[in-house]
């Protein structure tokens, strides 16, 4: 019991394994019982790769008794010394209804990084925790390798008939990354207005002295106001526009001390805030919704429609199946941005959804039927197979007028989708 609760100590709080041979924890634990016997720091590791192993055997039955499909979602993250690491992350809506979200696999990956051997590595991962069967779509960036990765993937799962639709709704890129590389090509306008609000914050950060005499000139103004002076991370622009929002705050104060304090060069020019000022406003959207996209405890395609109008397929039809919106919103906002080619493109979402309503109803296990018929029996079943095939077909017709029905009919409001 000890040692389980010593490697859950060290996984909680993200211990070195020479932890457990401090002197002076080692002296606190011989206070508390004499009798313990201390560990070194490789029967620390051994523990928590057993206690890290016997967890692993705990989820993956939880993962092959989810009853819904999982959307993995991967990354590929850079060191500080350039080393690559392969995370894969997997969402699902477990059996209270509550969207899940677990980190299965944090794993270095040498060179090369091309799409095809990091599909390679995906599939292992993916057939190791058991779920390769289960996907139902995969959301990565909009990098280059990806495109191959997905190429791959898509066909491998599609070998075992397990992926839906024939895969038409697999690749999902990620909308924060899409709006990040927006946002980042919008801030190459304001570069050398960045550059001087960015300087001007770590001349103030670098010293005391110059802290308490920026405290001096806010305290002069009429305004008050509990912000403290932020810097930016330079690869992280929700960073950058906190950053400029702040400094904005404090535009007063700047000039001010550029007043007092002759050292203080970097501070912007009048038309360098006013464009710090309308790139802010202009930011703010996008800084909103990508706090809304990056949320994990709660679905965010059907919040992507209002930010971005070109739309994957699988977006619109996540927007559809919310009650608030439904097909209304949808049909509305097509409407206004093409006019020319709306009816064909409602048709095409219709078409869709009746595919992917019917691939659901085929695999569900009330609607299953046994297809297999013995050669010598055809020509005595020619007939009841003809009949059996134009009953379906009223069946299905009969199924989309429905589902048509249900997203044709009004919006809940929402309180009612709250409740």
């Amino acid at each position: 019991m000890y040692r389980a609760k010593m490697a859950m100590t060290i996984i909680k709080h993200n211990y070195h394994f020479q932890f457990v041979e401090h002197e002076r924890i080692r002296d606190i634990h011989s206070f508390l019982n004499p009798t313990v016997k201390s560990i070194s720091r490789n029967t620390a590791k051994a523990d928590v790769l057993k206690l890290f192993e016997r967890d692993k055997v705990t989820f993956k039955r939880t993962l092959e008794s989810v009853a819904s499909r999982i959307c993995p979602t991967s990354d590929l993250w850079s060191s500080l010394t350039s080393d690559g690491y392969l995370a894969l992350m997997a969402h699902y809506i477990d059996e209270d209804w509550v969207l899940q979200k677990k980190i299965l696999n944090f794993r270095h990956v040498p060179p090369p990084h091309s799409g095809s051997i990091l599909a390679k590595r995906v599939i292992h991962l993916l057939k190791d925790w058991g779920i390769d069967k289960k996907i139902f779509t995969l959301t990565l960036d909009n990098a280059k390798y990806n495109d191959g990765l997905v190429d791959v993937l898509k066909c491998h799962i599609l070998l075992g008939n397990s992926l839906s639709c024939d895969g038409k709704f697999f690749h999902i890129r990620c909308g924060a990354h899409v709006l990040n590389l927006i946002v980042q090509e919008g801030l190459k306008v304001i570069d050398e207005a960045r550059h001087s609000v960015r300087e001007s914050v770590k001349y103030i950060r670098d010293s005391k002295a110059r802290k308490i005499k920026f405290a001096e000139c806010l305290a002069q103004l009429p305004s008050s106001c509990s912000k403290k002076v932020q810097q930016d991370i330079v690869t992280r622009w929700n960073s950058t526009y906190l950053m400029l929002e702040c400094a904005l705050v404090y535009r007063l104060a700047y000039s001010r001390l550029q007043l007092v304090d002759t050292n203080f060069r970097t501070c912007p020019s009048e038309e360098e805030w006013e464009r710090v000022k309308r790139i802010t406003r202009f930011l703010k959207p996008f800084y909103e919704i990508t706090i809304l996209f990056s949320g994990c405890r709660y679905p965010t395609a059907n919040l992507y429609f209002h930010g971005v109008w070109k739309i994957q397929l699988l977006i619109k039809v996540a927007i559809i199946l919310d009650p608030r919106y439904k097909l209304q919103f949808v049909e509305f906002c097509l409407k206004n941005l093409d006019l020319v080619n709306f009816t064909n493109r409602v048709k095409s979402i219709r078409e869709k959804l009746y595919l992917l309503f019917e691939d659901y109803v085929s695999r569900s296990p009330a609607s299953t039927f046994n297809r297999t018929f013995k050669k010598g029996r055809r020509e005595y079943c020619s007939c009841f197979m003809y009949l059996l095939k134009n009953c379906r077909s009223k069946r299905r017709m009969k199924r989309r007028k429905s589902l048509w029905r249900i997203l044709r009919v009004s919006c809940c409001t929402r309180r009612q989708y709250n409740h």
